[in-house]
């Protein structure tokens, strides 16, 4: 499952069975729709659930066996073959009951596990979203190094950076509760400085929600 709409390879997504998913502290997530992801040039996921909200890529043992792969865990790490020829694919490290992969390391980054971004995509987001035409100025000028000769092309748009841009956006009434007690979750923001102080001489704001209320 997943909470990033643009990995899915049809952005018509079909509708799932489950309506909401329910994780290890009780909180639910509302599932939008099941899709596929290519995790290289021949091999896809099926059947992936797209969460509102779901802020890691949660990936299926039994999925990646169904790839072909073999996995092993240990306490401290899992470690994931191609069972074919025994190549090493990646490996994550425990933390807590969960293993976490940090696909922005190791050689497997652009062949494995990365769908649908190719490496303008890839480094616009690790240089903090910068611009496309941005990029591709400073690769001509050689002002980066260690990049290698990469096409810069804005073929679709990013949803980090779309979301980012926004100036105002509703805010939808919540249907299903997340919390279950005061000052679980706030919703905190900061804004100004204003034209005009208030009675304290204050320019700023600093508006708190609780999630619960």
């Amino acid at each position: 499952m997943t909470g990033d709409k643009s990995l899915f390879v049809d952005p018509n997504l079909t509708t799932a069975t489950e309506k909401f998913i329910t994780f290890g502290d009780n909180n639910k997530g509302k599932v939008i729709g099941l899709g596929k992801i290519a995790i290289s040039k021949d091999k896809t996921i099926d059947d992936v659930l797209l969460v509102q909200s779901l802020g890691f890529n949660l990936m299926s043992v039994g999925k990646l066996c169904d790839l072909g792969m073999m996995v092993l865990f240990s306490k401290i790490k899992c470690i994931v073959f191609m069972a074919t020829d025994n190549s090493f694919v990646f490996e994550g490290n425990r933390k807590g009951d969960l293993y976490i992969v940090d696909f922005s390391k190791g050689p497997s980054v652009r062949t494995c596990l990365l769908a649908k971004a190719t490496e303008g995509w890839l480094w616009h987001r690790r240089l903090g979203h910068a611009g496309m035409r941005n990029l591709q100025t400073l690769v001509k000028k050689n002002h980066l190094r260690g990049i290698p000769d990469v096409k810069f092309d804005k073929d679709r748009l990013c949803a980090a950076c779309e979301a980012g841009k926004l100036a105002k956006k509703h805010h939808s009434s919540k249907t299903v509760m997340t919390t279950t007690r005061p000052l679980e979750i706030l919703h905190m923001d900061l804004f100004g400085p204003q034209n005009y102080a208030s009675f304290g001489g204050s320019h700023y704001g600093l508006v708190i929600v609780d999630d619960f209320s």
